[in-house]
């Protein structure tokens, strides 16, 4: 099997209210979209044969190294993601690319997190004056960060509010599949965000059945069949440059490679202070954080508070699959009882959906959730996971 991208997260699992992460999002809509479960009787004939799921990372093309020559802890992801660097479909994964240096960097990350050493003095990002803005807000709403913010800012224009968006860089999506479900996208019509052809466009597959599945009493397996959940997966290239054309034509602006360095926060609105243009601002009555899990608002708003918990997730995308059971997704499967590891006791789940890229293709995930105590697991520790 041959592995196209290696990506890892860490993602906070507390957030302000004024923060809004696609990560995030993406998760949710993974634990929350359940609709329409239903157990199908055992006799019925056209479910999927399941693929086997392994936690491992070592591709079927690398031969099975004796027990005497066994690698040292971590030897075998270095090897992996040291092969695949120089690869160009390694980056962009789910936001991110990976290399063994960058996965030390995320490892040295969490464990000032895990420590309580990734505290400090809070940010001054976000300032308030109680001097007033001289002159009436340019805009009734000012968006910061456009991967999300371009459909909430596209909703809004549509609505009649003067809308802004700002993009510290080019606004585009990424090439790897959204997963999302086909009443979601429909909402988005609804609001008038994008047209039903819109919808049609960026849908690359649509793919049913979906799996949840559980390690039960006994170690029974226990699985639900359900369907029409995170069934489709659409092109963000394709959703934003249809939303953005939608919301430019409704007269809404885009200030791309726009970064901003502070926000004024005033009794008659908030004004965007920007880099590098001899300190023009821009101003609108309201201003919405989309910048991510790393907006600088939002650590100002979480400084020296440490998260409730933490969801770490080890994610490829891969080739190599049978294309006659390469036909269902998982969307929250677990194939393993509680285990220990180092000095924790931890429960992983799969997250799966065929690719619209090949019918040989599939984006999985492997992740946990837990708080963040000193003694839980490296993410290089859930990367050698075996």
């Amino acid at each position: 099997m041959h592995r196209h991208t290696v990506e890892a997260r860490l993602l906070p699992t507390t957030m302000p209210p004024s923060f809004l992460s696609r990560r995030l999002l993406l998760q949710l809509l993974a634990l929350t979209s359940i609709t329409h479960a239903f157990v199908l009787p055992a006799a019925r004939r056209t479910l999927p044969t399941p693929l086997r799921l392994q936690a491992t990372t070592t591709p079927a093309t690398t031969s099975t190294a004796s027990t005497a020559n066994k690698e040292a802890f971590g030897g075998r992801t270095k090897r992996i993601l040291d092969g695949i660097a120089a690869d160009a479909d390694a980056s962009g994964g789910a936001g991110s690319s990976i290399s063994f240096s960058t996965l030390q960097a995320i490892d040295r990350a969490w464990d000032a997190v895990k420590t309580g050493r990734a505290a400090g003095e809070a940010p001054t990002f976000v300032r308030e004056t109680e001097t007033p803005l001289p002159n009436a807000p340019e805009f009734d709403v000012v968006i910061a960060g456009g991967t999300l913010g371009i459909f909430m800012a596209t909703a809004l224009q549509k609505k009649g509010f003067r809308v802004c968006v700002v993009e510290r860089g080019p606004l585009k999506g990424r090439t790897q599949e959204w997963n999302i479900s086909r009443k979601e996208m429909m909402e988005l019509v609804e609001e008038g965000v994008l047209s039903e052809e819109d919808v049609e466009a960026a849908i690359g597959i649509d793919f049913n059945p979906i799996r949840v599945g559980f390690v039960g009493e006994n170690d029974e397996p226990y699985t639900l069949w359900t369907k029409d959940v995170l069934h489709l997966g659409v092109s963000p290239s394709v959703l934003l440059a249809r939303a953005q054309a939608r919301f430019s034509a409704s007269g809404g602006v885009v200030r791309e490679n726009t970064p901003i360095k502070g926000v004024r926060i005033t009794p008659n609105g908030a004004a965007m202070e920007l880099e590098g243009e001899g300190g023009k601002e821009i101003t609108g009555r309201l201003l919405i954080d989309c910048m991510g899990n790393q907006s600088p608002i939002s650590r100002q708003a979480r400084s020296g508070q440490q998260p409730d918990g933490i969801c770490i997730v080890v994610g490829t995308m891969a080739s190599g699959f049978a294309p006659e059971t390469n036909t269902y997704a998982d969307l929250l499967y677990s194939n393993t009882p509680t285990i220990d590891k180092g000095q924790s006791q931890v429960h992983w789940f799969w997250e799966a959906f065929p690719a619209s890229s090949g019918k040989e293709d599939r984006t999985t995930y492997l992740f946990m959730y837990c708080d963040a105590k000193p003694e839980r697991p490296s993410i290089l520790e859930c990367f050698e996971v075996s």
